[in-house]
């Protein structure tokens, strides 16, 4: 409940336009919280002003879903679960993460000429993610 009124509290603050730091001094929290969740929604908001407002319905069913095959009882408890902080091993969760991120890019990149310049640019397309 603390942390649900937390995020309401941030938002509110960046709607009235206050800098991360002035957010952070205000509610005494860390910046890297505020950016934290001013980020959460930024994301959300951006998927709805692309898809529609309707779409917040089929993300709230995925995301029970989500939650509940994986024995989550709710957002707060999978905020934060697999953090470097939390994991066992951290140079393991560095080594997946990387390679994940590593996946999500097309390798066989496309090469471009710049004919006025006559330069070289390599552009990396996105690929899908890997599983």
């Amino acid at each position: 409940m603390r942390a649900e009124r937390r995020h309401v509290d941030v938002h509110q603050l960046l709607q009235q336009q206050l800098t991360v730091s002035a957010i952070a001094r205000r509610l005494r929290l860390d910046r890297k919280t505020v950016r934290r969740l001013g980020a959460s929604v930024t994301m959300l908001a951006s998927e709805l002003l692309l898809n529609g407002v309707d779409r917040i319905r089929t993300i709230r069913r995925g995301l029970e879903v989500w939650l509940e095959e994986r024995e989550y009882e709710s957002v707060m408890q999978l905020q934060g679960s697999m953090s470097h902080r939390r994991v066992a091993e951290p140079a393991a969760f560095e080594r997946a993460h990387y390679l994940r991120t590593v996946g999500t890019f097309n390798l066989a990149s496309t090469l471009a000429i710049n004919e006025t310049s006559s330069t070289y640019c390599i552009e990396a397309t996105p690929g899908p993610p890997s599983d």
